[in-house]
């Protein structure tokens, strides 16, 4: 029983000494970020903020006609012209985030949902 005993504390102190080094490595901070990083995160940043602001005017246009509304027909106008309004946001946000990978050299991960495959009717 003694000899399994020392055994085990064998193996752990083995085990720990070998993963000292990957506990020291697992410290070191990330490399900084070079100044075209920063760059690219602040357009990034840049385009999610004028996006939020782009979708807070429309929703504010939105809310704007529903008060305005006599009837139900209005109000679904006002529906209809916030959807559409949305859609182009989203596909102009689409297709600046394809640009800036295009840009960048990276092949876009997948073609958006609403484009239809070529050849499809």
């Amino acid at each position: 029983m003694m000899r399994n005993t020392g055994l085990h504390f064998t193996v752990l102190a083995a085990a720990m000494a070998l993963s000292l080094p990957v506990l020291a490595a697992e410290v070191r901070s990330p490399p900084a970020a070079g100044p075209k990083r920063q760059d690219m995160q602040q357009q990034m940043k840049d385009d999610a903020l004028k996006y939020i602001d782009d979708k807070i005017r429309i929703l504010q246009e939105a809310k704007t006609c529903v008060r305005a509304a006599k009837d139900m027909k209005d109000m679904s106008g006002c529906h209809a012209q916030e959807r559409r309004k949305s859609n182009a946001l989203r596909e102009q946000a689409r297709a600046n985030v394809l640009g800036q990978k295009a840009k960048r050299g990276d092949a876009p991960a997948s073609a958006p949902a609403s484009a239809p495959a070529p050849g499809a009717k």
